[in-house]
């Protein structure tokens, strides 16, 4: 066993960067130190690895170590995220998973070094096609204080919704295009009711076929 430090504190992402380029093992395992995930899941996760690029620990919404006041907002980022790479993901950002290492260091350039670096690493394996399993994991309520506040809620959803634009952008584009579209239609329908032609449906128009 080898451990690893930073001389000062570089974010999450960037302690999980550190120790991916420091090995060669073939299969990289991570696993918060918070207490709220089994070590003993992560054969089972590395079992389910022959075939798969990533396995990811799904932990249960009425899990024990999700608070009440946080399921809300994860069901709804992990719904955007299966709209938006069109498969089921029932866990966006959890921190058990069990990775191929080649395929993870062809995303690596993107990963951030803050919190952000599990999501992003789902995101780009799911939006690229590999196959990503999900196994359920126990999760238990964590030692010592989360450092995620509510108001990293809506940074995770600019997260989302950037991946995707970098990677299928009509998935976001494409929906916009059509609600200012239909603006155009019934601003049309009222100027036209009117007798009085303005340029916001024109724009409306123009700017749907731009999106």
């Amino acid at each position: 066993m080898r451990v690893i430090t930073h001389t000062w504190n570089r974010g999450y992402g960037a302690a999980l960067k550190t120790g991916v380029f420091a090995t060669e093992a073939p299969a990289i395992m991570i696993m918060d130190a918070d207490a709220s995930y089994a070590p003993d899941a992560m054969p089972r996760l590395y079992a389910r690895l022959d075939g798969a690029d990533m396995v990811i620990g799904e932990r249960r919404l009425m899990s024990a170590g999700v608070a009440w006041i946080r399921r809300p907002g994860k069901w709804l980022l992990n719904r955007l995220a299966g709209y938006l790479v069109g498969v089921r993901v029932p866990d966006l950002n959890s921190g058990q998973r069990v990775m191929k290492r080649e395929t993870l260091l062809r995303y690596m350039h993107m990963c951030p070094a803050g919190f952000s670096f599990t999501s992003t690493i789902t995101l780009a394996m799911l939006a690229n096609g590999h196959n990503v399993l999900f196994e359920p994991v126990e999760y238990a309520k964590r030692a010592g204080q989360s450092k995620i506040r509510p108001s990293h809620f809506v940074s995770f959803i600019l997260l989302v919704v950037r991946a995707i634009v970098l990677f299928n952008p009509l998935k976001v584009f494409l929906p916009v295009g059509g609600v200012v579209f239909l603006i155009g239609v019934a601003k049309l329908i009222e100027d036209i009711y009117l007798w009085n032609l303005s340029e916001t449906a024109v724009m409306a128009f123009l700017s749907a076929i731009t999106i």
